[in-house]
């Protein structure tokens, strides 16, 4: 089954990996940004089946990235958290929504 995130925890995540891994905090606001755009546009993130499923990757790739901060596996690259954007701007693109920019990472966050 596909990697799935609700709500809460992609928040929790963002917050988790912006103070911890900054470099990658771009990623999960990214996945924030394109929840919020789901919940707009449609019935909900959990239940608008494409609008989520096209971030499975990339909820995976959070996933991992929060574990990894826990002391529980690898880090995940930056290139594959690039490449895990491909089926959202897809997905943007299919749908006729705006897809959500990635921003660059403050400096100096890393604490």
């Amino acid at each position: 089954m596909a990697m799935w995130m609700n709500e809460y925890e992609i928040d929790e995540a963002a917050r988790i990996i912006e103070h911890h891994a900054p470099e990658l905090y771009p990623y999960a606001k990214y996945l924030s940004d394109w929840r919020d755009t789901v919940n707009g546009n449609s019935d909900g993130w959990p239940y608008w089946k494409a609008g989520s499923s096209c971030a499975a990757k990339l909820m995976e790739l959070v996933t991992q990235a929060t574990n990894s901060i826990r002391g529980r596996g690898e880090m995940p690259s930056e290139s594959l958290f690039k490449k895990a954007l491909t089926p959202i701007k897809s997905a943007a693109t299919k749908f006729k929504l705006s897809a959500p920019e990635l921003e660059q990472p403050s400096q100096g966050m890393r604490m």
